[in-house]
C-alpha cells in the first residue's frame, strides 16, 4: 500500500523484486527508495516525514518484518547486497543529512533497534546548548547482530564483527574482526571471526 501525501516521491525496483504487505507512506516531497536486484521486502512499513529522503538497497536484501522512519530532510539509509534482516527491525533516521549504512552480507537477528538520534533534546544548563546532536551510524561488511540489540548514534562497527545479544552499541569506533556485548557494549575479544554453518569438534 502506497500513501502518497507530498510530491515527486519515486519508488524504483526490478522485476524480479518481491514486495509482500508493505506500506510506504510519504509525507514530504522528492524521496526515493531504490531496490536492486532481487530482493525480498515483506511486512516493512516505510515512513518518510520530510523531503529528500533516500532508501537504496543493494541486490539481494531482504527484510522481513519491521519499521523504517525517516524524520527531518536529507537523510539516508543504505543496505548492502546480500544482508538478511528477521523480524522486529525499527530504523530511525532523525535529524537533517544524516546517514545509516549497512554494508554488504550482514546478518541481522529479530529485535534490532537502530537510531541516529534520541529524538528529544538534552540541554547543558550552564552553557544553554544541546549535548546530544544526531550521529551517522556505519556498520561494515559481514556484521552479525544477534537478538535484542541496539546501535545507537555514532556507532561505526567494523566489518566481520559480531554483537552479542541485548547489546546496546553507543558511539564510538569498533574494530574490525571484534567480538561485542554488553551495555555499553565492549570490545570483548579481538581478531575473530564468524560463519553462518555451525561447527562441531
Amino acid at each position: 500500500m502506497i500513501n502518497d501525501k507530498g510530491k515527486n516521491n519515486v519508488i524504483s525496483m526490478d522485476a524480479s523484486d518481491k514486495l509482500n504487505s508493505c506500506t510506504i507512506n510519504f509525507y514530504g516531497n522528492n524521496n526515493l527508495i531504490e531496490i536492486g536486484k532481487g530482493c525480498k521486502i515483506e511486512n516493512i512499513i516505510f515512513t518518510f516525514y520530510g523531503d529528500n529522503h533516500r532508501v537504496i538497497l543493494k541486490d539481494r536484501v531482504t527484510l522481513y518484518e519491521g519499521a523504517i522512519v525517516f524524520e527531518d530532510s536529507n537523510n539516508l539509509l543504505e543496505i548492502g547486497e546480500g544482508t538478511l534482516c528477521f523480524q522486529h527491525l525499527s530504523i530511525a533516521v532523525v535529524e537533517p543529512a544524516r546517514k545509516v549504512i549497512i554494508g554488504i552480507k550482514c546478518l541481522f537477528s529479530n529485535t534490532i533497534t537502530i537510531r541516529t538520534s534520541d529524538s528529544h533534546s538534552i540541554i547543558d544548563n550552564g552553557t544553554g546548548q544541546r549535548i546530544n546532536l544526531g550521529k551517522d551510524i556505519i556498520i561494515g561488511d559481514r556484521v552479525w547482530v544477534c537478538e535484542k540489540v541496539h546501535i545507537l548514534k555514532g556507532a561505526n562497527i567494523g566489518s566481520d564483527s559480531v554483537i552479542g545479544t541485548c547489546s546496546v552499541v553507543t558511539k564510538g569506533n569498533y574494530l574490525n574482526n571484534s567480538l561485542l556485548a554488553g551495555n555499553p557494549a565492549k570490545i570483548r575479544k579481538s581478531n575473530i571471526s564468524w560463519l553462518a554453518e555451525r561447527i562441531y569438534g
